[in-house]
């Protein structure tokens, strides 16, 4: 019997990061379905408008986007009910101690600095795969 692959929504308007991640996220030794958008109106439009079987079981979210932060999103989420359930973690080459606090406030589960290293980038999409 297969295991159904997880969904995880990918949140990042960097296309060199939001492809790096991806490809590391597919090369985890777990079945995964990820879809992308590229902004925070993006993300929401696709979480209030996607079918069941495509509801993330993660969203990975840059934190410094165009339209709308990932701090802004995260405020959004945390106010919908079902939308707050959903595990989110903040993906940024921010090391702003404040903007972490304030994700970690708003409900993210984790906030990583996008790495500067092959064997960083495996290291954190794994993490992130633990989460699952």
């Amino acid at each position: 019997m297969t295991e159904n692959p997880k969904c995880i929504l990918l949140v990042d308007d960097d296309q060199d990061d939001h492809y790096a991640l991806k490809e590391e996220l597919l090369r985890q030794n777990i079945p995964l379905q990820i879809k992308s958008v590229y902004n925070g109106m993006q993300a929401l439009d696709y979480l209030r408008n996607c079918p069941a079987e495509t509801f993330p079981h993660l969203i990975i979210m840059d934190y410094n986007m165009p339209v709308m932060s990932g701090a802004q999103v995260l405020a959004v989420l945390d106010e919908n009910k079902t939308l707050s359930m959903v595990p989110v973690v903040v993906w940024t080459t921010s090391e702003n101690k404040a903007e972490k606090v304030e994700c970690l406030r708003l409900g993210a589960i984790d906030y990583f600095i996008k790495p500067r290293s092959v064997e960083e980038l495996e290291r954190i999409a794994s993490k992130m795969v633990e989460l699952l």
